[in-house]
């Protein structure tokens, strides 16, 4: 079975320059079964593809919103639309600094949809309200029926209902943290929550269910992050959110890689 990993990114240097990396760690990521595959999938949003993204072009896609929208803000909400729309056997959201280190997360998922449920929430960390972008699994299928999306044009109109809302009292500025940021995970769990009181199957799962560990920039800072990275290859860690600027620590991102690599060679 085939799991895309999708995400989105406008032309903000700071997440554009993240875009080769998530690809790579994505490609790289193996899981111990061999019916399992995961390939990444980054939303553009762009006239046309930047020219450092050529040579990843076969992963990457391009969506052309109005003018009137924040790229901002469709680069974030995007990625709970586009899912129904994809043909892979199953869809996760996840964010672009975010990239995997161990599959356990994703495969207790996968293992909650063999057995019945329809959508799964990898992780419990945020307060009632919202659902963490990182990370959501379903099928196309289920998406559809938790977002109701069925063409491009449902995406495009979705976006431009929800904007006008949010961006009416003149708030919105698409920063960090302000008015607005958190629409997304805020739909999603308007939506999921929604789909379950239908009878949708949801399965909500936590960090110590899954036993999921970040190596993180906030709480790894140098030297820290350095003295941790014996670990990446035993898989202690999960997941790795990354350093930014990413130009700046690519030495690092890239030993974390081929830690990851090397994981892959004492495990398949």
């Amino acid at each position: 079975m085939k799991i895309l990993a999708l995400t989105a990114v406008n032309l903000e240097e700071k997440y554009l320059s993240c875009v080769p990396y998530f690809i790579d760690f994505w490609l790289a990521l193996k899981s111990h079964r061999s019916d399992v595959s995961f390939e990444p999938k980054v939303l553009v949003v762009a006239g046309e593809l930047p020219i450092e993204l050529l040579d990843y072009r076969n992963w990457c896609e391009l969506y052309s919103c109005s003018e009137e929208l924040s790229s901002v803000f469709v680069s974030q909400n995007i990625r709970t639309l586009q899912p129904s729309l994809e043909s892979s056997d199953y869809v996760i959201t996840t964010d672009v600094d975010m990239l995997p280190l161990h599959t356990r997360v994703f495969m207790s998922a996968i293992e909650e949809i063999l057995s019945g449920e329809e959508i799964v929430i990898c992780r419990d960390v945020l307060s009632p309200g919202q659902y963490p972008i990182c990370y959501n699994l379903a099928s196309p299928a289920t998406w559809n029926k938790i977002n109701n999306v069925n063409c491009t044009e449902d995406i495009d109109k979705k976006l431009v209902e929800v904007f006008e809302q949010i961006s009416s009292n003149g708030d919105y500025r698409g920063q960090h943290g302000g008015s607005g940021w958190f629409t997304d995970q805020e739909i999603l769990y308007e939506e999921i929550n929604m789909f379950e009181k239908l009878g949708g199957r949801v399965k909500k799962l936590s960090d110590r269910d899954t036993r999921h560990r970040r190596l993180d920039r906030l709480w790894h800072p140098f030297p820290i992050n350095w003295l941790l990275l014996p670990l990446v290859p035993f898989g202690f860690f999960s997941d790795y959110h990354v350093h930014h600027p990413i130009g700046l620590h690519k030495r690092y991102v890239k030993i974390v890689l081929s830690l990851l690599k090397f994981r892959n060679k004492l495990i398949i």
